[in-house]
């Protein structure tokens, strides 16, 4: 199976799961006529935990998942961060990718749809960005802060919205968690950009 066909399998599968996802479909119009960019593999040290990794899924993303393992070789992974943001255990244990978007695997400006992984005993810190984001859990926990909010703790089939500039943050624990990630609004170009005093 070719890396086009394995990432149109991802992205039908991510397709059904907003369907039949009330707060995914409710979050934004499916983007239609998507072209491929054939972008070059990225791997990260977090692939082999990603490999790895027993936790629960979701019901409604095992398919999803499934894909998510199947396209991972072949993924321009990200990490988005330095060193002297984040620390190296984050660097070490974190990755996403693309889907669609500006700079996706399958191109388009009107929308931008992630795949991240985190692994166990990973610290996200308090961050922000411009445009409005869901995070749909497929798989494992993980504790969520919003400025403003309280902490929640969320598993699979769980989702959670964070505002415009809303500053957040997340925790993993025994297992990592692996989410669906959406962006809408002004923004779909930026990127997160850490809050002031996020290591204290």
């Amino acid at each position: 199976m070719s890396a086009q066909t394995r990432f149109e399998t991802l992205l039908a599968s991510a397709r059904v799961l907003v369907d039949h996802t009330p707060a995914l479909s409710s979050f934004f119009v499916i983007p239609s006529a998507l072209d491929f960019d054939a972008r070059e593999p990225v791997p990260r040290p977090a692939l082999e935990h990603l490999c790895k990794e027993t936790y629960d899924v979701a019901e409604a993303a095992g398919e999803l998942v499934a894909n998510v393992n199947a396209v991972a070789p072949y993924a321009e992974w990200r990490l988005s961060y330095t060193t002297d943001e984040v620390g190296q255990k984050m660097l070490d244990t974190y990755a996403w990718f693309e889907l669609l978007g500006p700079k996706g695997h399958f191109r388009t400006a009107d929308a931008r749809w992630y795949i991240g992984y985190w692994g166990a005993g990973n610290y996200y810190p308090w961050h922000e960005h411009e445009a409005e984001e869901i995070y749909y859990i497929a798989a494992g926990s993980g504790r969520f802060a919003r400025e403003g909010e309280e902490d929640v703790v969320l598993g699979p089939g769980d989702t959670l919205v964070m505002s415009p500039w809303q500053s957040h943050a997340m925790w993993t624990e025994d297992s990592g968690i692996l989410c669906f990630v959406a962006w809408r609004g002004e923004g779909l170009g930026g990127v997160p950009m850490i809050s002031k005093g996020s290591m204290a």
